[in-house]
């Protein structure tokens, strides 16, 4: 049973590797913090934030107003998680971590509800110190 497994790994590395298009991105300058693999599919990990509040505390999709492409279903509960499920491959969020991963027509893509929710404070003072 352990060789059946190690073949299993092995192969699963040698499939990975031979694809000769797979990179490892880590990075914390100008976004929020991320590791992201790429190759025959997308997996990462990210520091993405919390939705803002748009007055919606539970959403549930089932192939419709989904909100990436690939995806089949989607259950969002405000601040607390969110999943999001593709044919072959899954997103979760958990208060601002979330992971993510797929391959094919699934290829989930982290959000970035820092630098929006940068953009609504800059625009809120903006109308403060300019108000019409």
């Amino acid at each position: 049973m352990n060789k059946g497994f190690a073949l299993i790994t092995l192969s699963g590395v040698v499939l990975l590797l031979a694809s000769g298009c797979v990179s490892l991105q880590v990075g914390t300058e100008s976004e929020p913090s991320r590791v992201q693999l790429e190759g025959l599919g997308t997996a990462y990990a990210a520091n993405s934030g919390i939705r803002p509040y748009d007055k919606t505390i539970l959403k549930v999709s089932i192939l419709k107003d989904t909100e990436d492409s690939g995806e089949v279903a989607s259950l969002d509960i405000w601040p607390l998680m969110a999943l999001r499920v593709g044919l072959v491959g899954v997103k979760a969020r958990i208060l601002p971590v979330e992971i993510g991963a797929g391959v094919l027509f699934y290829q989930p893509e982290p959000s970035d509800f820092i630098e929006a929710a940068e953009a609504v404070e800059h625009d809120e003072a903006g109308e403060e110190a300019h108000p019409e």
